[in-house]
């Protein structure tokens, strides 16, 4: 948000609980929301399933982002508030740290549907607390005090609709690569 705020930047994309201001300065337009998706390798003993409930999930070693992400504090709560106790063997800040160690077997990869996974032989679901989806609000931020460029308004819209398309969980299936 300093990038913003400094008008180094016109837009920034981010989740919305990152974007704390009490709405004078930044204006946000919404996307489609960030999903957490269970990844593992295809004959990992992980209920199948397009979803998978965070109960069935945290009975196996988890590779997990590091705390300081914003989804790994959603996850985090959902746990809490849940009363389970996640086996986490590994934390990291590089998705593709956790994507490998998930096509080798060594436990179930925590991800955002934003992560590519296409590059790695996976199955996937989305993550349940409750019969509901793990998601986060995803918005485009930037600063009303500033007029925005002319392209601004029409990007926006393009990556909304860009968005849609190519980042429905719905399409999210395992896509494996040759071995």
């Amino acid at each position: 948000m300093s990038l913003l705020w400094r008008g180094e930047i016109h837009l920034g994309v981010c989740l919305l609980r990152s974007v704390q201001t009490d709405g004078r300065d930044f204006a946000t337009m919404p996307l489609p929301p960030i999903e957490l998706v269970a990844a593992c390798q295809p004959t990992f003993p992980l209920k199948k399933g397009k979803r998978v409930r965070i109960q069935d999930v945290v009975e196996h070693p988890l590779l997990l982002f590091e705390s300081a992400f914003s989804v790994r504090m959603t996850f985090d709560a959902v746990c809490r508030i849940s009363q389970l106790t996640p086996d986490v063997m590994l934390e990291s800040h590089a998705s593709s740290n956790l994507l490998a160690l998930a096509e080798g077997g060594h436990g179930i990869a925590v991800i955002t549907s934003l992560v590519q996974t296409h590059r790695y032989r996976l199955r996937t679901a989305q993550i349940t607390h409750d019969g509901k989806l793990l998601r986060e609000p995803f918005v485009i931020v930037w600063d009303r005090r500033r007029t925005l460029p002319c392209y601004a308004n029409e990007f926006c819209a393009m990556l909304a609709i860009h968005m849609r398309q190519v980042l429905p969980i719905a399409r999210l299936k395992a896509i494996h690569r040759s071995p």
